[in-house]
């Protein structure tokens, strides 16, 4: 992924065949990265579901620091940080039917850090087992979808379930966030 991250160019759409990529997604701008057709490509960044030490870090799955981006059909799995991380810069990103699952922090969390991130858009997406970090207590957790700083964003058709977290949080100078057709269950915090 990391090499054809380096060759992507603005408007290009990159085929992920099927696999299991060891690696966090770092596209550049304006590219769109996909499974290839009735193929299964998986980003698994191997966290085992234990407890984190300080030191490890925390890798994230997928991370979006740049504007246009779109991921699509992508399963994003054992993550020892956010599965998908939108930081400042990553304006206008859509997910599309990816499944994120088995993440320590948030399955995804788009977070300006005190910029704002505009024209977020979530579709069909299936999020699971997220925010294990509050399995201990003396650990804080955010939202299984979290989102500070964001403006003009949009969540629709998704199912997240079995999580630590809020199911959905959204704040923090947080502006026009919509949820609509969400179902959110099983989670051990607010639903919302």
């Amino acid at each position: 992924l990391a090499k054809a991250a380096a060759v992507a160019k603005p408007g290009d759409v990159i085929i992920i065949h099927a696999g299991v990529y060891r690696e966090t997604l770092r596209p550049p701008a304006g590219t769109t990265w996909q499974a290839a057709e009735g193929e299964k490509a998986v980003i698994d960044r191997e966290w085992d579901g234990r407890r984190m030490d300080a030191g490890e870090g925390k890798a994230n799955g997928v991370m979006i620091a740049e504007p246009d981006i779109t991921i699509r059909n992508l399963e994003i799995r054992n993550v020892a940080g956010q599965g998908v991380a939108v930081t400042k810069g990553g304006h206008r990103f859509t997910m599309e039917k990816c499944e994120i699952h088995h993440t320590l922090q948030a399955g995804f969390a788009a977070n300006g850090l005190g910029e704002f991130i505009e024209g977020i858009t979530i579709r069909g997406c299936h999020a699971h087992d997220l925010c294990l970090s509050g399995q201990w207590q003396e650990t804080p957790v955010n939202g299984c979808f979290l989102f500070k700083s964001a403006k003009r964003a949009l969540v629709e058709d998704c199912l997240i379930e079995r999580g630590y977290g809020e199911g959905l949080a959204a704040g923090s100078r947080s502006q026009h966030v919509v949820f609509r057709r969400v179902t959110v269950r099983n989670t051990r915090h607010l639903l919302v």
